[in-house]
C-alpha cells in the first residue's frame, strides 16, 4: 500500500523501462516494479471511508477511456463522481495505471486517462494478468470493476449497461465476459440494463434463478401480551407467497417480457395449485412437482406491535433440489442466482 503523499500515477517511456511503472512522492519520480508491494492501490479517500463504513460506490473507467470521446468523457466523469457525492456517498473510479490496480483516480489521473495520453487497454477479466504485468494502463469494463473492487472491499458498483449476448452469438458465440462475473463475483451491480445493441433476449435466456419457494402464513395478535396457555385469541392470519428464490424470479419477471427460469421444487397439494395461479407470469416450466412431497410452507407468529414472536418452517422439499435436477437443465448456463435453503453441495456446484 503506498503511503500517504506517495501515490501511483502512470506508466511514462515503458519502452526505457518494460515492466516497470513511475511512482510520485512528495518530492520526486521513484521507479518501482508492479508486483513490488501487490498489484491494488486504494486512494486515502476511500482507504478511510470504508474504515468508517461509510457508503463507497465503485465506477468503471471504460466510459472514460473507450466509452466517450474528449472532452465529454471528463465532464461525465466528474458528474456522476459529483451525484454520487450529492446523494452522501464516496464515488470509487477503477482504473489500471502503470500496471497497478486503483481504486479511487483524482482529477489529474482522470485527464491522464481521458485525454488519450495514457493510451489505455480495455480491460476485462481475460486481460488483467497482461496488462498488470506488463506495467500498463488500462480503463476497466464491467468485469474488470467487479473484481478490483470486491478485492477493495466495496460491494456496490454502478455503471450505465452491462454487457450480453451479442447478435448472431449462435454462430459467433460472442457473449460478454460481463454476464460470468455477474455469476462469479458478489458485487451487486447497479446499471440501466443489458446495451440495447445486444441480443436482449437471447442475455436474458443466460440467467437462471434456483432457490426455495413456499407458501406465508402470518398470525397477528389482536390483544397484548397473549399468554402461552393453550387458548385461542383473536387475531389475524394472512397469506402470501415467499420464498427468497422465488421472490428473486418474481421480481425478474416483473421487469420485462422475458423472465428468467426459476428452478424450485413443490407438492401437488393444494398448496401448489395457489401458487401456481399467482405466480403464472413467471418460467416454471421445470420446476419440480413432487406427489410425496408437501410444499414448503412458513408461518411466522407476531406480536401485535408486530414483532416476531417465533416462526415455524416445513421446508424438507426443499432438499429435493438437487445436483442431479439443477445439472440436468442447466448444463449450458452460466449464470446461476441462487437463494433459499439450499444444500451445501448444490452451491458448490453452482459456483
Amino acid at each position: 500500500m503506498l503511503s500517504r503523499g506517495c501515490r501511483l500515477v502512470q506508466n511514462l517511456s515503458h519502452a526505457s523501462h518494460p515492466g516497470r511503472c513511475f511512482v510520485r512522492n512528495e518530492s520526486s519520480w521513484v521507479v518501482k516494479s508492479p508486483s513490488a508491494s501487490g498489484p491494488l492501490r486504494i486512494s486515502d479517500e476511500i482507504q478511510e471511508a470504508l474504515a468508517m463504513k461509510k457508503p463507497v460506490v465503485a465506477l468503471e473507467s471504460t466510459i472514460i477511456t473507450h466509452g466517450m470521446p474528449y472532452p465529454e468523457n471528463m465532464r461525465t466523469a466528474l458528474e456522476v463522481e459529483n451525484t454520487i457525492r450529492l446523494h452522501n456517498a464516496i464515488p470509487a473510479t477503477v482504473a489500471i495505471l502503470g500496471g497497478k490496480i486503483q481504486v479511487g483516480i483524482d482529477e489529474h489521473e482522470m485527464e491522464f486517462l481521458a485525454n488519450g495520453e495514457s493510451k489505455a487497454i480495455k480491460t476485462s477479466r481475460r486481460d488483467l494478468p497482461y496488462v498488470l504485468s506488463q506495467g500498463l494502463n488500462g480503463g476497466t469494463t464491467v468485469s474488470g470493476t467487479m473484481i478490483s473492487a470486491h478485492m477493495a472491499g466495496i460491494p456496490i458498483f454502478v455503471t450505465g449497461g452491462v454487457g450480453g449476448v451479442h447478435r448472431g452469438a449462435e454462430s459467433t458465440m460472442d457473449i460478454s465476459a460481463d454476464l460470468t462475473e455477474l455469476g462469479r463475483t458478489p458485487v451487486a451491480v447497479i446499471s440501466a440494463g443489458i446495451k440495447s445493441i445486444l441480443d436482449i433476449p437471447r442475455t436474458l435466456e443466460y440467467l437462471v434463478v434456483i432457490g426455495g419457494t413456499n407458501v406465508d402464513f402470518t398470525s397477528s395478535f389482536g390483544t397484548p401480551d397473549p399468554k402461552p396457555n393453550g387458548a385461542t385469541y383473536p387475531g389475524t392470519v394472512k397469506q402470501s407467497f415467499g420464498g427468497v428464490g422465488r421472490n428473486i424470479a418474481d421480481c425478474l419477471s416483473l421487469l420485462g417480457p422475458n423472465p428468467p427460469l426459476f428452478l424450485s421444487a413443490i407438492g401437488q397439494d393444494v398448496y401448489a395449485q395457489t401458487l401456481l395461479a399467482q405466480c403464472a407470469h413467471m418460467d416454471l416450466s421445470e420446476v419440480r412437482r413432487l406427489p410425496s412431497h408437501s410444499t414448503a410452507t412458513y408461518c411466522a407468529v407476531l406480536s401485535s406491535s408486530g414483532e416476531l414472536i417465533y416462526g415455524v418452517g416445513d421446508f424438507d422439499i426443499h432438499s429435493q433440489i438437487s445436483t442431479d435436477y439443477v445439472s440436468r437443465i442447466c448444463a449450458s448456463v452460466i449464470i446461476y442466482l441462487w437463494r433459499g435453503n439450499i444444500f451445501q453441495l448444490l452451491i458448490n456446484f453452482t459456483v
